[in-house]
C-alpha cells in the first residue's frame, strides 16, 4: 500500500487513476492509499534484499503513476457471493411474501436438527418375523 504523494502535479496524477474507476473521488485523505498492485514492476526501486525475500516492503522510484487497473472480479466482491440454496428450508416467507436467504449457520444448524429427529425415531419397518 503506498500513500498519495505530497508533490500537487504526480497527486493529482493519482487522483485522476482513481477517478477512471471512481468519478466521485475528489481529493484523498491522509489515510488515502492505492495498493502496490496498481503499479507495474518497473516502478519500484531495485534492491537485491527484496529480490531474495529479506525485505518485503519495495520503494517507490520518484514519480511512479499507478497504471494497472485490476478487473473488478479479483478485487470486489461482486464475483464471491455465495449461491443460493435451492431447498425449500433455505428459504422464509416475510409479510410482503418475499423470498429471503438463511444463513449458512441457520442452514447448518436446521440441517442438523432435521438429521437429530430422523435418527431419534422409532423404526416404522416391520422387521419382525
Amino acid at each position: 500500500m503506498h500513500k498519495f504523494p505530497k508533490e500537487a502535479n504526480l497527486r493529482r496524477q493519482w487522483v485522476k487513476f482513481v477517478q477512471v474507476k471512481r468519478a466521485d473521488f475528489k481529493e484523498p485523505s491522509v489515510h488515502s492509499v492505492i495498493c502496490s498492485s496498481h503499479f507495474s514492476p518497473d516502478c519500484y526501486e531495485k534492491s537485491y534484499m527484496a529480490e531474495m525475500g529479506l525485505k518485503t516492503q519495495n520503494h517507490l522510484l520518484p514519480g511512479a503513476v499507478p497504471t494497472i487497473h485490476s478487473q473488478p472480479e479479483a478485487n470486489s466482491s461482486e464475483g464471491k457471493k455465495r449461491p443460493i440454496a435451492d431447498s425449500e428450508e433455505a428459504e422464509i416467507s416475510d409479510r410482503t411474501g418475499k423470498k429471503q436467504r438463511r444463513s449458512r449457520a441457520l442452514q447448518k444448524f436446521e440441517g442438523n436438527r432435521v438429521s437429530k429427529k430422523i435418527a431419534l425415531r422409532p423404526n416404522l419397518t416391520n422387521d419382525t418375523k
